[in-house]
């Protein structure tokens, strides 16, 4: 069997709902064809789509490396890392004890990596809303609707920003200790940072 073969499997694997089994026709048709970078590619594709995200992004980088002068691939595997680091961001917010200067240093990487990712945008705003930033935090959140207007559910969250004091009195040191603040975190109801352009 050759690695093409693999790719036909494994692509009738995912029109038949089993993603597992296309992860292991894709591995297959690599260690078949291992300098191969469209394989790296296209496998990096649908692996990051069923939220893989650490293996797609090992091979977005090979397909890179394989192929050096394809720009594609080099923006495919930037917009992988992008993700991967808004991602762990968004857990540095959601924690117990959230650490948003932390998750503001990968989430400014992540922007240099994607400019286009309104998500990364999006969480930069809450991590300076938790720092008591709400200016800062209200540009953020106008760069993520410049970048996605669809996301019209963050419009009421820019209004209140601006809104200081807030209703009931808090100032910035009572919404540091307020994780979830008034409205709690907010977050896309839409597509997710996979519809950032990330080139997948």
């Amino acid at each position: 069997m050759d690695g093409e073969t693999c790719m036909r499997k494994a692509y009738e694997a995912i029109f038949q709902g089993n993603f597992e089994a296309a992860v292991g026709w894709f591995l297959r048709a690599l260690e078949l064809e291992p300098g191969n970078a469209d394989y790296h590619y296209r496998s990096s594709i649908t692996i990051a789509r069923s939220g893989r995200l650490d293996l797609a992004l090992r091979l977005a980088r090979r397909a890179a490396e394989l192929a050096p002068g394809d720009r594609g691939y080099a923006y495919h595997a930037r917009g992988l890392e992008a993700r991967l680091l808004t991602a762990e961001a968004e857990k540095l917010l959601d924690g117990a004890a959230p650490r948003p200067v932390e998750a503001l240093r990968l989430l400014r990487r992540a922007a240099e990596l994607n400019p286009l990712s309104a998500e990364a945008r999006m969480l930069m705003a809450e991590a300076f809303r938790r720092l008591g930033e709400h200016g800062r935090a209200a540009d953020c959140v106008r760069q993520a609707l410049a970048l996605r207007p669809d996301l019209a559910w963050a419009q009421p969250r820019e209004d209140a920003l601006q809104e200081q004091p807030r209703e009931n009195g808090k100032g910035d040191a009572d919404v540091k200790d307020d994780p979830g603040g008034r409205g709690g975190r907010w977050r896309p109801h839409g597509p997710r940072s996979g519809q950032d352009g990330d080139g997948g």
